[in-house]
Formats: C-alpha cells, structure tokens, sequence
C-alpha cells in the first residue's frame, strides 16, 4: 500500500506535492496545540501549579514568597524547607529539629521521670564506674562501650575515660555558674562518644547556666538528635573528629566573665567550638542571642602558636604607641586601658604580665599591627603609659587545620556567625565546605525581633577568619527572610 501511494506521489506535479506536503505539516501542528492545551502543560495560558497536583514520595506543599499562588512543593521533607521563608520563630515548621513543634521533635521524653541515683548506675557497672561528689566517672578495667539510655540523670556529671560511652534518651540538667563547668567530659585518647536524643541544659540561664554541655576530647564523635540550652558554649570538640548532626542548640545565657547586678556572664559563646579538627555540622538549629564569638567557632592550634616569642625588660610608650605586645586578633572591640590595663597586674586580652603604669582615663585607640597599639584619652588624644612584660608569650596566628562541612543548616546569631579558622593567618592545609545553610537576621529598628537577633546576621557579620579560595565550596547559603543568596 505505501509503495502504491509512493509512486503515485511521485508522478505528481511539483505544485501538487508541496500543497500536500503543507497540509500534513498544518494538520500536524493543530493536533499539538490541542493535545499541549489539554495536557496543561506550560504555555501562555497555563494556570495550574506545582502544588494543586497529587503530591507523593515524600514531596510536602508549604508557603512560599514569591509563588504565584503563595505556595511550592518541596521534595524531601527532611532537606530543612529551603523553600521556606521566615523559619526563625518556629524552626520546626519548616523542617528543622525543633524541641517543641513540627515532625523533627529533638531531645529527650525523660526530663519528668525520676532522677536515676548514680548508685543504681554503678550497680549495673560495678567495673566501669566510679561515683564521687555527684558526678559518674566512667573509667576502670570495664570502661569501655558502656550505655546509658532512657533515664534522667538530674543534676549528674559524667567524666569519660573509656571508649564507646553511649548516653541515648538521658536527661541532664546541671548547675553550672562558671566557663569550665560541663555535663560530659571525655578525656584525650578516647573515642566513640555517642550522645543522641537527649536534653542536655543548665538549671537556669543566668547565674547556675552550664559553660558547656559536652567538652570532648576524643574522636569519632557522634551528637545527633538532641537539645542544648540554658548555655553559654555548646559542643566543645577538641579532638580529631566528630559529626554534629539535627540537634536544635541555643546559647541563651549571659557572657561568662564578670559578675553583672549578681549575675555571671559568659565571656566565650559559640554552640559548636572545635579546634584543629575535621567536623561535619550537618541539619542543626544553632542560636545564639550574644553579640560575640559565634554559632559555630572553629579555632586554629587552639588559638595560638606553637613558637613563643619573647618580651623582657621594660617596654616603654613612645609617642603614645606601646610596642613589643602580642595581641590576639585584629578584630577584638578596643578596651578601655584604665580599667583593663591595671598597675601590677597583666593586661587583659594582651599577654604583658606586668604593667607599671597607666594614665587616668586612657583607651585603647587602635591597633597598627599585632604589636603597636595606641593608647588615647576619651577624646581621642595621644596619652603615655608604660608597660614591663617579661617571661614568654605566644603570638596569634599560625596556618588553619581545620576540615569542615558545614551544610543544611539553621544559623543565627554571634558576633560572627562562622569562625571557620578562629586567630588563624593563612588558609593553611583547611578546607571548608559551607552549603544550603540558612542564615536569620533581625529587620526591624529593635533588635532582636521574630526573624533574628542582629541586622547582619551575627552582631558584626556573617563571617571572620575565613580564606576564600580552591579549598573552600560556599554555595547556595540564603537568608531566612527572603531566601536571597549570602555571600561570605
């Protein structure tokens, strides 16, 4: 039949075939235009969205900005609702770990049960425990892969000398009042330490706030899954490697330093420090409401050098600029001289044990380099004082170390809201990767408000000690208010 109607096609005029050719060609089109009308597929015309289809696999419709209809469709709820805006009042409505609301429920269900007696504890490791003035020491010929699960240990301590401690479904609310005080700590040597679902958290937020929940010393560490609060530092992870992942952390307590109207202050916040380290932070909710340190504070040889430079004899200010002192960083807020630089005493923040004279009402002016530092009065005049430093102190700044992915989450808050290489001077053998992080931030005049605690971000920005270039991956990080791209 084809080759019947070829040859008759051929024998036709030349004007015969085209005419014919052009009717295929038109009837052709018309059939596709209906069938792409009918099938609502995008055109001119189309009015169907996304989220009015049969959503399946895991795909949630939720509000969006900026939608066409004031919604989208997000697929996998667990990608902490990039989509989503204003998160910061209710992290768990949009997907993230949350204490309180929304699928993604952190913490323990043991803080109403009853306080477990360390004795019962020991009685059950009679060979790996130790107890002593309210505190669990886990150490002994039996120390190691030791659990404790679906308990609330109170106001209880635990010092880790063992591998493998496993604290799962505990309770801990510890009274604190001073920058070393902890709920756990793991000595250095030790590994596997495993806290998840669990509610960790001082007795209040002021005087008895815990300095840090967890001061770990190990490595392969696991924090997964719980919650942190009442704090002035969070995770402290001084070993070689950890992973910190859905845990809903907020540093809420004052600044531990001086004691204000009765009250202690925090003088070093972050949820998360670690130093020299390989940490991946991963799906977190990290607040916190200081205006400095950070949400995530990751240090550099613990902050100094291994070379100590040395000062002897007096060092004396010539035209206003005392020389020959060792400062931590370029960026620490000026302090007021009179007061921090005391007769007979070091100057605080600066490592010069020993000052022999100060001016009435002198302030620190700024800083030229790591080793001048001008001192003004109030009114910004050159004034003379003079410094004795002697012994050994260490220089600021040496190569960062520190291998960090940081991904998927919820960060406001700090004077920074990153330090990935805290006091370092070169990107050294780091690297990072900082991706689809959401960032919060305060809009109105009167900070703080229901987006965030600071216009920045953090109280001076978003970032500090940080080293763009071939070792650090910054991508599709985004504010929680309009999902607007953050650069660093």
């Amino acid at each position: 039949m084809i080759k019947k109607y070829m040859h008759y096609y051929i024998n036709k005029s030349k004007r015969f075939q085209y005419i014919s050719a052009g009717l295929v060609i038109l009837v052709v089109a018309s059939l596709g235009t209906i069938l792409l009308i009918g099938s609502h597929a995008a055109s001119p015309y189309a009015s169907t969205t996304a989220d009015s289809g049969t959503l399946s696999g895991g795909a949630t419709k939720q509000t969006c900005t900026g939608a066409s209809d004031g919604n989208c469709v997000v697929f996998d709820g667990t990608s902490g609702g990039s989509q989503q805006t204003n998160c910061f009042s209710s992290p768990g409505a949009c997907g993230y770990p949350d204490p309180t609301s929304g699928s993604d429920i952190v913490g323990a269900n043991t803080c109403e049960d009853a306080v477990t007696s360390l004795a019962t504890i020991h009685s059950e490791y009679p060979d790996g425990t130790y107890v002593a003035n309210g505190y669990l020491g886990i150490e002994g010929t039996n120390a190691n892969n030791i659990t404790l699960s679906n308990i609330n240990l109170g106001n209880m301590t635990i010092e880790d000398e063992g591998n493998n401690l496993t604290l799962n479904n505990v309770c801990m609310n510890v009274t604190g009042g001073s920058q070393g005080d902890h709920a756990i700590q793991t000595t250095a040597g030790t590994t596997g330490l495993t806290v998840e679902n669990s509610t960790i958290s001082g007795t209040n937020d002021t005087t008895e706030a815990l300095g840090a929940p967890i001061d770990d010393l190990g490595s392969g560490t696991v924090i997964k899954n719980n919650y942190f609060y009442n704090m002035g530092g969070g995770t402290g992870e001084h070993g070689a490697s950890a992973t910190i992942e859905n845990n809903y952390m907020n540093v809420n307590a004052l600044p531990l330093g001086d004691v204000v109207d009765g009250v202690q202050e925090y003088e070093h916040d972050e949820d998360i420090y670690c130093t020299d380290n390989t940490v991946t932070i991963s799906h977190n909710v990290l607040l916190n409401n200081q205006n400095q340190t950070a949400t995530i504070f990751c240090n550099t040889n613990n902050g100094t050098v291994d070379k100590p430079t040395t000062i002897t004899g007096n060092t004396t200010v010539d035209s206003n600029v005392i020389t020959g002192l060792s400062y931590p960083s370029p960026n620490t807020p000026a302090f007021n001289a009179e007061t921090d630089m005391v007769v007979g005493e070091g100057i605080s923040g600066l490592n010069i044990p020993y000052i022999s004279s100060v001016p009435s009402g002198a302030y620190v002016g700024s800083i030229d380099s790591p080793t001048q530092i001008h001192i003004v009065d109030a009114n910004g005049n050159p004034v003379n004082a003079t410094a004795t430093a002697s012994g050994s102190t260490l220089v600021y700044g040496s190569a960062c170390d520190n291998h960090l992915t940081i991904t998927d989450n919820f960060l406001v808050g700090g004077g920074y809201v990153i330090y990935p290489c805290g006091n370092a001077s070169t990107v050294g053998t780091s690297t990072m990767n900082i991706e689809d992080n959401r960032f919060g931030r305060c809009l109105s005049a009167s900070c703080p408000d229901s987006h965030g605690y600071w216009p920045k971000g953090g109280y001076n920005g978003i970032d500090a000690y940080n080293f763009p270039g071939a070792s650090e991956t910054w991508s599709g990080n985004y504010w929680d208010d309009n999902l607007q791209a953050v650069s660093d």
